[in-house]
């Protein structure tokens, strides 16, 4: 999604947001906000019944760069470094926005 409008970036469609919410086991989104604060990227802000996300959009490097980058951030959180470490998903679980 490299070619957006700022209006497109805002908002993600429900199916895909229901079936993210449904993929992780976080229940029902109760609410969604968009986070206009931050650089590069699509960031939002969820609230489910089992607490508060943070959900990102990448739309700022290639598929194998950000592996490499889930990758790392996945071996830091392991050593203890406090990183959001990714929580993976099977890649055909969830369809592209």
């Amino acid at each position: 999604m490299t070619d957006a409008t700022a209006a497109d970036r805002t908002d993600i469609a429900g199916n895909v947001l229901s079936e993210l919410a449904a993929a992780f086991g976080i229940g029902g989104v109760r609410e969604r906000r968009y986070l206009a604060d931050g650089l590069m990227n699509v960031n939002w802000k969820v609230d489910t019944p089992v607490g508060a996300f943070a959900l990102k959009q990448v739309t700022d490097v290639s598929l194998d760069r950000l592996s490499r980058n889930l990758g790392v951030l996945a071996t830091l959180a392991g050593d203890g470094v406090p990183v959001s470490a990714p929580v993976a998903l099977d890649r055909h679980s969830t369809s592209t926005p």
